[in-house]
């Protein structure tokens, strides 16, 4: 019993191998951390991304006195080449006008098989975080949404599987926006 007492006091004391045993509990923190920073770093970079291309949409649109469908179509082509997306994005594109006494949607146009956006949808509050902006009677205002999937292609998930982004714009060249397809 002696002998194995003084094994364990001779273990105990011996710090030879100190620095192999804390690397090896501390390797799993580092590796997470390391792996960690490229997720977040993927992450900002694409939202970045994402919330550049729906500027960059809003000021072309805003730019133009009259679109088709087929120009709003292409606007998700555009979205698709300056986005961080792993999947095809679409746009919504909605022009939106002050009546008297509430926002009536002139026309609203979604590429893809996405649905446009009606008035009711617009006073129910529909769209997210309610973009709309006060506005005098009278005035128009293009609302632009992007929807661009985002996967992170680790195992880690963050919660959200694609980028939502709402930008408004007054029109720059007039004083609306004419969707001629829905004239």
């Amino acid at each position: 019993m002696r002998r194995i007492l003084a094994s364990l006091a001779r273990f105990r004391q011996d710090v030879s191998a100190a620095v192999s045993v804390e690397f090896l509990l501390v390797l799993p923190v580092l590796l997470a951390w390391y792996v960690g920073s490229f997720v977040f770093f993927d992450a900002f970079r694409s939202q970045t991304a994402a919330l550049k291309a729906t500027y960059a949409v809003a000021d072309i649109l805003a730019r133009q006195t009259e679109v088709d469908n087929s120009y709003v179509d292409h606007m998700a082509d555009v979205v698709d080449a300056v986005a961080i997306g792993t999947g095809p994005s679409w746009v919504r594109v909605t022009s939106v006008r002050r009546t008297t006494d509430s926002y009536a949607v002139e026309w609203s146009h979604a590429s893809g098989q996405h649905q446009g956006l009606t008035t009711a949808q617009i006073l129910e509050r529909k769209i997210p975080e309610n973009f709309i902006p006060d506005m005098a009677i009278g005035e128009t205002i293009l609302l632009v949404e992007t929807h661009i999937p985002y996967d992170l292609r680790l195992p880690v998930r963050l919660g959200f599987d694609e980028w939502i982004n709402v930008v408004v714009m007054r029109p720059r060249f007039a004083s609306k926006v004419v969707n001629t397809d829905l004239q």
